[in-house]
């Protein structure tokens, strides 16, 4: 009996000791814990910070895309031979100043046949003239001076004027006017036997050698203008009101600091319907430039005063910002002035308003915040 009454006593002890230690475990836990919370709450969230300071912002229309010749011209041939050396090479890269033979096609052919066709024209007039003396003696002299002038290595002048129709048709019966119209016909086709550069440039393409057989309309190369250059680019309809033709363009080239100062030449009046785009042609100077040459630049677009830039990744909901009040993280709703990929001009905040600006935003209303400002 008293050893049963031993035990339970001894039972009860154990189980009073027990729940003794686990409140007191508890307690020392919840203390631990409301310690942490505390300690928590004191800390401070460092966050990327600026300072407002509300100026006049100049706004830019990005603009890129490769150079084009302004000025190309593809060579054709209009009579046939063979290509005879100008003295200069006919090869991609060779330059040219304007006036130059670029292409010369062997004419023997051609002139051969024009002189014969003016000897029997100063035949002609010299069977006319002294009929001109009897029926008509007004003109004799002018027109006797006209034959005496006629050289073979020249081109044929103008004929001289006559006073009557009967003159006119006098001349016409012996067949002067068709003749002199002939051979002037033969001239302008010798002419294109030469190709001359129509400006300074380069050539950029060729499709024949020397020495070979050139066909009627034939194309034998492309020469295009050097040092004058055209970009085409992309802009949005929105953006038009700022694009104007005679403004400048500061371009450069991608990967280089040089800058080039560019016009607007012509804009372009039909829109793409796709991508909602006007071409725009920004016309560049610069005898380092290339064709295909990638370039970049601004066009000087909306100006905003009293506006402040900030990272587009700042803002909260659309319209509002960050900013820290007495270290406290609060929101402040503001007006959206404009936007692009990485900026956004804002207005609506005092200048001096230190704004949070960090791109993952750990900040949020009415949290302890430590400016590290920009």
């Amino acid at each position: 009996m008293k050893r049963r009454k031993f035990f339970i006593i001894l039972g009860v002890v154990i189980l009073a000791g027990t729940v003794f230690l686990v409140s007191s475990i508890s307690s020392n836990s919840s203390s631990k814990s409301n310690q942490k919370a505390s300690d928590k709450a004191q800390t401070a969230v460092v966050v990327d910070s600026k300072k407002s300071n509300a100026q006049v912002i100049q706004t830019y229309i990005n603009v890129t895309g490769r150079l084009q010749p302004e000025d190309k011209i593809d060579i054709y041939a209009e009579v046939t031979g063979v290509l005879q050396n100008t003295g200069k090479p006919f090869k991609v890269g060779v330059p040219y100043r304007q006036g130059q033979v670029l292409v010369r096609i062997n004419n023997d052919e051609a002139l051969q046949n024009l002189n014969a066709q003016k000897n029997s024209f100063i035949n002609s007039l010299a069977q006319v003239v002294p009929d001109l003396k009897i029926d008509y003696p007004d003109i004799y002299e002018q027109w006797k001076r006209y034959m005496l002038q006629i050289e073979m290595g020249k081109r044929l002048p103008a004929l001289p004027e006559v006073e009557s129709d009967q003159q006119k048709l006098f001349l016409t019966g012996r067949n002067i006017y068709t003749q002199y119209y002939n051979i002037k016909q033969l001239e302008t086709r010798l002419d294109k036997y030469v190709i001359r550069a129509p400006f300074k440039g380069t050539i950029t393409e060729v499709n024949i050698n020397q020495g070979t057989l050139v066909r009627s309309m034939q194309k034998l190369g492309e020469f295009v203008k050097s040092g004058v250059y055209e970009l085409e680019a992309a802009v949005n309809i929105d953006e038009l009101d700022f694009i104007k033709p005679g403004k400048k363009v500061m371009l450069k080239p991608v990967k280089s600091d040089d800058e080039y100062e560019g016009t607007i030449a012509r804009i372009n009046e039909r829109v793409n319907e796709q991508t909602q785009t006007v071409e725009v042609y920004v016309r560049v100077y610069g005898d380092n430039l290339l064709s295909g040459m990638y370039m970049e630049g601004n066009i000087a677009a909306e100006q905003f005063t009293n506006a402040i830039r900030v990272p587009r990744e700042s803002l909260v909901n659309g319209n509002m910002i960050y900013m820290i009040r007495d270290s406290i993280a609060r929101l402040q709703e503001i007006e959206i002035l404009k936007t692009s990929e990485e900026d956004a001009i804002i207005s609506g905040v005092a200048s001096g308003t230190v704004l949070i600006i960090e791109e993952q935003n750990a900040a949020f209303e009415g949290t302890k915040v430590s400016a590290s400002q920009q």
